[in-house]
């Protein structure tokens, strides 16, 4: 066996300074496209719950992706083909039929089917819960008890326009283009709210307070108690998606592409001005907005902070997301396609946890030469940092252990040539282990020139053979 010799140079120098508080959004984000995780093509949705991301198909499957295991598994075959259409609220999928005749209630915590329901192809569901179903038939407002088939309440509405609707609790509403219906569920009972500021998004609520986006371009917080709005403030363009809270701020994705960060007051604590087109409805992080930009150079990803004012963006490139992006345990999802085109994979997005590897110089690498290797230890506090260098054939030619507080800078002399491969394996406070790679070249000049002086030698003792002339 042919023994590689390698010489191993330390440099003393400084370590970084790590801070155990990783934030959620670093400078130091990431993609990765789970191609061990295929998906059927014809997956029409995707959104979150717990640890997993929720998948339903046309085909009649709903499949759930686990984000801590990354495994996929097919939760239910409903039996027959789907619209492209879903409700999901307090924790129950409704699906339904390809003509519309069959309803399905699902519970994604049980993960099982709770109730089929047989109606008529132009009712419309714009409410569920574990227990009720809000129901739109003609020029009615029904509440179904799915489970024994009974209605609770069924009456009419003159406001033909049905915005959204949605069960919270005990109570029941529906957003209308004149009104707001209020039904209380234990007293069978329907109150209609008028409104002055005619909705043109779905709502949110906060207490005894709706929030939604009117036709003049307002934002509005309308008190259910007091039947009036409190206050509207006025944005530059109009607010079709819903508004989203997260710490005392309500979130306005506005149609002019820029974010509005707004107390319950009504006063303007931020915005984030963007300058590209919004591609789907952003997704709402634990202390950051994340939005799907498209711009001339491709997608990229906005990450904007909710506490204090903070910005962040990735370059997603050229790589085309299926989906409006969910979050699901700290890392933002989404679908893209495969490399035939054929299926679909997963793709997440977020910080990058490891090691950042990078030589001097970056290329052309030469035998005899030194190369230094920076290990940049990204978003792990205190690690313990293994690195290895193998060659073509994967046997190791140098291995260090270096503790969090040592020095991450080697330098490494080549004395072949060849495909070598630069492994970087850290280790944290939690016995995760993450793991790194970087291919170098590295020519053996030497080598080289014997090679060229042979074939040079050798051609010249062809060109002075004697001809071999026959008469």
């Amino acid at each position: 066996m042919r023994i590689i010799p390698t010489i191993l140079v330390v440099l003393f120098l400084a370590s970084c300074s790590h801070n155990r508080i990783i934030p959620e959004i670093t400078t130091f984000i990431h993609s990765e496209q789970l191609n061990t995780i295929p998906l059927d093509k014809d997956i029409f949705a995707m959104f979150s719950y717990g640890n997993s991301i929720i998948l339903p198909s046309v085909n009649g499957y709903v499949f759930s992706f686990s984000t801590e295991k990354r495994e996929i598994k097919k939760i239910i075959d409903i039996g027959f083909p789907l619209k492209k259409y879903y409700l999901f609220q307090n924790g129950i999928l409704s699906l339904s039929s390809t003509k519309g005749e069959t309803k399905i209630l699902f519970d994604i915590e049980e993960k099982r089917v709770i109730s089929t329901l047989k109606c008529d192809p132009p009712d419309k569901i714009i409410g569920v819960s574990s227990n009720n179903l809000l129901l739109l038939r003609n020029s009615k407002l029904a509440v179904i008890d799915h489970k024994k088939d009974e209605t609770v309440i069924s009456f009419p509405i003159k406001d033909r326009v049905v915005i959204c609707g949605e069960i919270l609790g005990k109570k029941a509403f529906v957003l209308c283009k004149k009104s707001i219906v209020v039904i209380d569920l234990k007293r069978k009972s329907e109150e209609i709210i008028k409104l002055r500021n005619t909705p043109i998004s779905h709502f949110l609520m906060i207490g005894n307070h709706i929030y939604y986006g009117d036709k003049e371009r307002n934002l509005i917080k309308f008190s259910l108690k007091k039947k009036i709005t409190e206050w509207k403030y006025k944005l530059p363009k109009k607010l079709v998606l819903k508004p989203m809270y997260k710490n005392g701020l309500i979130i306005a994705s506005a149609e002019d592409n820029n974010t509005y960060l707004i107390t319950v007051g009504g006063g303007l604590k931020y915005w984030y001005r963007s300058k590209a087109t919004r591609l789907f409805a952003p997704a709402l992080m634990k202390n950051h907005i994340a939005e799907v930009l498209k711009t001339e150079n491709g997608t990229t990803i906005n990450f904007y902070g909710i506490k204090e004012k903070s910005f962040n963006q990735f370059f997603v490139d050229k790589i085309r997301l299926g989906f409006p992006p969910v979050f699901n345990n700290k890392n933002i999802y989404s679908v893209t396609s495969d490399k035939n085109g054929t299926g679909r994979i997963p793709i997440k997005i977020g910080n990058k946890f490891g090691t950042i590897i990078k030589t001097e110089p970056s290329k052309n690498f030469k035998t005899g030469k030194t190369v230094k290797i920076s290990l940049k230890i990204v978003n792990i506090f205190k690690p313990e940092i293994r690195i290895e260098i193998f060659d073509s054939e994967m046997k190791e030619l140098l291995s260090k252990t270096i503790r969090y507080n040592e020095q991450r800078v080697i330098g490494w002399i080549p004395t072949s040539g060849g495909k070598f491969t630069i492994k970087v394996s850290t280790r944290d406070e939690d016995g995760t282990v993450r793991t790194d790679t970087k291919e170098i070249l590295v020519s053996n000049p030497s080598k080289i020139f014997r090679e060229l002086q042979k074939d040079l030698h050798k051609k010249c003792a062809d060109n002075n053979k004697p001809l071999n002339r026959s008469i």
